[in-house]
């Protein structure tokens, strides 16, 4: 491992120890172009009030999805 895959690696830590501590989503850098995409969505249904999910509500959702299209 060279020099820079450890600060790569360190980015990658930085980034979710950041989403892990309830970052901002200012703080948020995301490294693909999917991740920026999402994030965009993220962003566009923040300012548009639309409340975000908690873990256990999107879990739910999963279930009540899979229920009716199995």
């Amino acid at each position: 491992m060279n020099a820079q895959d450890n600060t790569e690696s360190d980015e990658r830590r930085a980034d979710a120890d950041a989403i892990a501590a309830n970052a901002t989503i200012d703080d948020i850098r995301p490294r693909t172009r999917l991740g920026a995409q999402l994030l965009e969505l993220r962003r566009a249904g923040i300012a548009a009030g639309i409340p975000l999910l908690s873990w256990e509500e999107i879990e739910k959702e999963r279930e009540e999805q899979r229920r009716v299209f199995p």
